[in-house]
């Protein structure tokens, strides 16, 4: 089965800013600490697209982990979120 392998997502914060749309990709690939109570980041080893529209733009970040870049390029993948959205 293999389990949960690309995503995509939508996040309100940065409001289509995109470098705060990079950070937030950069905190949900971050190594996770499992004593924590509430695990945050933990999801750098899943490919995903992130999107977040302003009242300006929409930002969106793709991120394709190096052992699965053979199955999927950015380059490819990223003009296919946008369409489907109708964009």
């Amino acid at each position: 089965m293999g389990g949960l392998q690309f995503f995509c997502t939508a996040v309100d914060e940065p409001q289509g800013d995109l470098e705060l749309l990079v950070e937030s990709m950069k905190a949900m690939n971050a190594k996770s600490d499992p004593t924590e109570e509430e695990r945050k980041g933990g999801s750098g080893h899943i490919g995903k697209m992130i999107f977040s529209a302003g009242t300006e733009q929409l930002a969106v970040v793709a991120y394709v982990p190096e052992e699965k870049q053979g199955q999927l390029s950015c380059e490819e993948w990223l003009p296919t979120g946008p369409k489907r959205e109708g964009g």
